[in-house]
């Protein structure tokens, strides 16, 4: 079985890793400045290291069951990968993160010191770090996260290095500026005192009293203001990337404003403007807009992008009568044809007699079919569709009616020149849909027909009662003549 390095096994086996790591950097500091292992502690401690070894010995076979991209080919042949690792920096480094010092225990004691050795691994946590927030939705949050991590890390090593200087150098004097105010081994006095003189927030109302201590003291300081000026980076560049959507965003709204100020656009389309932004941002925050989508996707290979593609369009595709039946193929190209496009309240698809040169399914929103009085005759809802004849017709095909968007409207557009372009490359389904679209035109020039002979039927009739009520009419009007001016009664 060979382990995929981009896998989620691999992904999860990474962070037991560095959560075995990230015991042994806290702990091994720990027990040489605070609290070293005894008789009584043992039993614990002993069980939580070599579970820890346990861990790192068992990631060296992960290792060797790895593979790696050759060629943009995972590579799985079994001695190549062992081969492969044994002659990298990574093998030497992983042996030495487990060298047995703890033998050493037996000629001078427990001495967590001998376990250094162990963080070695830290490759290993960095990496785990990394892919976290590649992968994750909220990358943020992983970097302030990792931030808090460090920070804490940094005080805690910090206060145990005070602790071994107060110990070892002379700085057991209750004066000293790193005595704890309540007893000499009070870790948390340790801390508070070490975070404020790290951090430069309190005043030493104590000073160093040997030559150690005062260098100690001055690293402290430089060390301090390293890592306030890391920190203040760290944050101003999470800040930035939360806010860097926006800030885009207002740019180009405010580009669009000073040209429609310049311009001396009407106000009433300048507020349709503004609105179709605040849409447009909402989208944004949802998640939802698809207005950037070209320019994300373009980052993409071909393949990706018609993977995602199908996943978003092809459902809606073969709602479309017309296409139904038709090549995979020829739908998967057709696919990264489509684009997204929106529709504020009020805008006109399409109107009656146009030249129809697009076809549209409604993704999200509401759209009227409007008729020449204005009277709506149908409503469009997700999932419907119009317009397909017009790219499917090869002549010039006018509009039938107006279409018109009753809110704000997410659209597909297929374009005729997207379509024949692709049907270039599958005959096949170009006979189809020439076929298909000469039929619907027969149809529908049949239904005119029948409606010109409708009408026509209609007219004559009309004639015949025009005829025959003017006939009836003249009859009378003679017949009221003859008997009331000549005295002949035809009665």
């Amino acid at each position: 079985f060979i382990f995929d390095p981009s896998g989620r096994l691999a992904y999860w086996w990474s962070s037991v890793v560095s959560a075995a790591f990230t015991y042994n950097f806290w702990v091994i500091i720990y027990r040489i400045a605070i609290q070293e292992i005894n008789d009584d502690t043992k039993t614990f401690w002993f069980s939580l290291d070599y579970t820890a070894d346990a861990i790192y010995f068992l990631d060296i076979f992960f290792r060797f069951r790895t593979g790696y991209l050759d060629d943009g080919v995972l590579e799985t042949n079994s001695f190549k990968l062992r081969i492969r690792y044994m002659n990298s920096t990574l093998f030497y480094s992983d042996c030495l993160s487990l060298l047995p010092l703890d033998f050493l225990y037996l000629s001078f004691g427990f001495k967590s010191a001998c376990r250094c050795f162990r963080l070695v691994k830290i490759y290993r946590f960095w990496s785990f770090l990394d892919r976290t927030e590649r992968h994750t939705n909220w990358p943020n949050v992983i970097r302030s996260l990792t931030l808090l991590h460090y920070v804490m890390a940094i005080f805690h090593w910090n206060t145990c290095l005070s602790v071994i200087v107060w110990r070892t150098w002379g700085e057991n004097n209750s004066s000293s500026y790193i005595h704890a105010n309540n007893a000499n081994n009070n870790l948390n006095g340790f801390f508070y005192r070490s975070s404020l003189h790290m951090t430069s927030a309190g005043s030493l109302d104590r000073s160093p009293v040997s030559k150690a201590g005062f260098l100690f003291a001055v690293l402290q300081f430089v060390f301090g203001l390293l890592l306030f000026a890391a920190i203040l980076g760290h944050v101003a560049n999470i800040v930035a990337n939360v806010s860097a959507n926006k800030r885009d965003f207002q740019t180009r709204l405010d580009q669009v404003k000073h040209y429609m100020t310049t311009r001396r656009v009407p106000e009433q389309l300048q507020l349709r403007v503004i609105r179709w932004f605040d849409y447009l941002w909402t989208g944004k925050k949802r998640g939802e807009s698809a207005v950037d989508e070209d320019v994300t996707l373009s980052l993409l290979p071909d393949k990706l992008r018609s993977e995602i593609a199908l996943h978003l369009h092809l459902e809606t595709l073969k709602r479309v009568e017309v296409f139904q039946h038709t090549e995979v193929g020829f739908l998967r190209s057709l696919v990264l044809c489509m684009k997204s496009v929106l529709f504020s309240p009020g805008d006109f698809i399409c109107r009656k007699g146009e030249i129809g040169r697009e076809m549209y399914v409604v993704s999200r929103g509401k759209l009227q079919v409007l008729s020449d009085e204005g009277s709506v005759l149908a409503t469009l809802k997700p999932g419907s569709y119009f317009g397909e004849l017009s790219i499917l017709n090869t002549g010039s095909n006018r509009r039938t009616a107006s279409v018109i968007s009753v809110g704000h409207s997410d659209l597909f557009c297929l374009s005729k020149v997207d379509l024949w372009n692709v049907l270039q490359d599958y005959p096949r389904a170009r006979i189809r849909l020439e076929a298909i679209a000469l039929k619907k035109m027969q149809g529908y020039q049949k239904a005119e027909q029948q409606k010109e002979k409708q009408g026509l039927f209609s007219f004559c009739i009309f004639l015949i009662f025009v005829f025959t009520f003017r006939l009836n009419m003249w009859k009378n009007m003679w017949k009221s003549f003859f008997t009331n001016i000549i005295g002949i009664n035809y009665d």
